[in-house]
């Protein structure tokens, strides 16, 4: 009768399919960072802006530099007249201790000259801006080595799942994974589970743990920080136990069975 049939469709195996949230994150990133000491003339772009390598993204303040260099060319010209004098007097030996002085300011003067070069702050690859929004600090100091940008190329990302703590031991690395995204809900990307981090984190409270799938995005449609929802396609079993086994489960921790 009916119950025999739904019995029976209740032993149709299928597959599981493990949801999850799910985020593009970039494979590789990289930092720019502030050659030298210096303050921050302006800022042209801000993360989501897309970006060429070799575009300057920002410029700093050449003051520094304009001044030492003026400061080094004065003292310069007083060297070369002082040793023009030294020779015009036969002071050889004053006139090359002058002439070690001028090398020595052409050195610093080169260096300052090289750091004009590097007041462009340009980007190395083509790719996305995800960090460094400067447009309100610009005039602020920054320091050598301070993080000014952060730049992804957008050729490949990683969809990170964020795989639930009761659906952990279903999962396993190489299953396959589908996936949506919010900015493209009629589009699907697919692809192997290709590492499964082996342990959990609180994400927004909930316990998590970390897989990650590559993804191409020749098409550049997919960018760092998109949100969707992610299958796990795991073990097939009956459809009763695809249906009612967390309740089942629960059941089993409430009883302590």
């Amino acid at each position: 009768g009916a119950i025999g049939m739904l019995t029976l469709m209740l032993m149709i195996p299928c597959p599981y399919w493990v949801a999850c949230d799910c985020e593009v994150q970039p494979v590789h990133r990289r930092f720019l960072a502030a050659p030298f000491d210096s303050k921050l003339q302006e800022s042209f772009v801000e993360p989501g802006d897309v970006v060429s390598q070799g575009q300057v993204l920002a410029r700093l303040d050449e003051r520094d530099v304009d001044w030492e260099l003026a400061g080094i060319e004065a003292e310069l010209q007083r060297l070369r007249k002082e040793r023009d004098g030294h020779v015009a007097a036969a002071k050889y030996g004053e006139a090359e201790v002058a002439r070690f002085e001028i090398e020595r300011l052409a050195v610093r003067q080169d260096f300052y000259l090289a750091r004009f070069e590097e007041l462009e702050v340009r980007s190395p690859i083509d790719g996305i801006v995800i960090a460094g929004d400067l447009k309100k600090t610009e005039g602020a100091p920054l320091e050598q080595g301070q993080t000014l940008f952060e730049i992804a190329p957008l050729d490949e990302m990683t969809v990170e799942v964020r795989i639930p703590e009761k659906e952990i031991s279903y999962v396993s690395e190489e299953m396959w994974v589908e996936a949506r995204f919010d900015s493209w809900p009629g589009r699907k990307w697919s692809g192997s589970l290709n590492r499964l981090q082996p342990r959990g984190e609180v994400l927004d409270d909930q316990q998590v743990f970390r897989g990650e799938i590559p993804i191409d995005n020749g098409l550049a449609m997919l960018r760092p920080g998109m949100h969707g929802r992610a299958w796990i396609r795991s073990a097939t079993r009956p459809l009763g136990w695809n249906l009612f086994h967390h309740a089942w489960e629960q059941t089993q921790i409430w009883m302590g069975w």
